[in-house]
């Protein structure tokens, strides 16, 4: 069954109870993506990608928009 119509099937408390799940996971991975940015800044690993800052390597090399990638 695919997820759209999965959810059609909970009722309203089900489907929030499971909405809760993939937020948290989202937030810890959102916590590991911000750590592990801070150290490749503090690094300047950028550099050996031939960037000239992180904000270029986040938009150039890792594909966030311009939006996503200002601090």
């Amino acid at each position: 069954m695919d997820p759209i119509a999965y959810f059609r099937t909970l009722d309203n408390e089900a489907l929030v109870a499971r909405l809760k799940s993939p937020v948290d996971e989202e937030r810890r991975h959102l916590v590991s993506l911000l750590a592990c940015l801070a150290e490749v800044d503090r690094r300047k690993l950028y550099a050996d990608e031939g960037f000239p800052h992180l904000f270029a390597y986040c938009v150039g090399e890792l594909r966030y928009s311009e939006g996503a990638s200002r601090p």
